[in-house]
């Protein structure tokens, strides 16, 4: 919501300070240094303001985590064909689902063609 460009010398002398002897980023430092200025100028809003905020965040939070649930299922849909294979394909190891799957569509396997049983090592499945 804030931001500040500072001139290059005096900005990078606040930068080499802040990094090296406060051991913070900037940009967390001029957080803070702003939260403090607000939690002493107006200590009545502050505490309500700070829990709204935190509400905010956590309903944030939630939205995403539902829209990345979506749209790997939106994927999944995609790559498997339905729901009901993606769910199978998340149970399953990659290999025997492919197996099952080209099978169900009638289409031979080709991932096991041509090779010698002597080949196959605890990778192969």
């Amino acid at each position: 919501m804030i931001q500040s460009l500072l001139p290059p010398k005096r900005g990078s002398l606040f930068v080499s300070y802040v990094e090296s002897e406060l051991e913070k980023s900037p940009s967390l430092f001029i957080k803070e240094l702003v939260f403090k200025f607000l939690e002493e100028t107006f200590p009545e809003v502050y505490g309500e303001l700070e829990e709204e905020d935190e509400q905010n965040w956590q309903k944030t939070v939630v939205r995403r985590a539902k829209g990345k649930k979506k749209a790997q299922e939106k994927r999944e849909i995609k790559l498997f064909g339905s729901k009901e294979n993606a769910q199978i394909a998340n149970l399953l190891p990659d290999r025997l689902y492919r197996k099952l799957r080209s099978e169900e569509l009638n289409q031979p396997s080709t991932h096991f063609e041509n090779k010698d049983p002597k080949d196959f090592n605890e990778e192969t499945f």
